[in-house]
């Protein structure tokens, strides 16, 4: 019993892939309390080509992705 559960835990296709608030929150950490704008970056551009994420999220990534370049100027 306890080796499937460590065999369902363990495959990541069972979880679905993070949501776009996960993105944005972890996105936002890396961009204002790491100072890690290249890394932020990315990720509020995996939020941005997302086509299933909220268009509310869409465009704060994208606010926050101009932000990020202003600050590595």
């Amino acid at each position: 019993m306890l080796s499937m559960v460590g065999l369902i835990l363990s495959n990541p296709e069972i979880f679905p892939q993070q949501t776009a608030n996960q993105l944005y929150e972890k996105a936002l950490y890396l961009e204002e309390a790491k100072g890690e704008l290249q890394g932020a970056i990315d990720l509020y551009n995996k939020i941005v080509e997302n086509k299933n994420a909220d268009q509310s999220f869409q465009a704060k990534a994208l606010l926050h992705i101009g932000m990020c370049y202003e600050k590595l100027e």
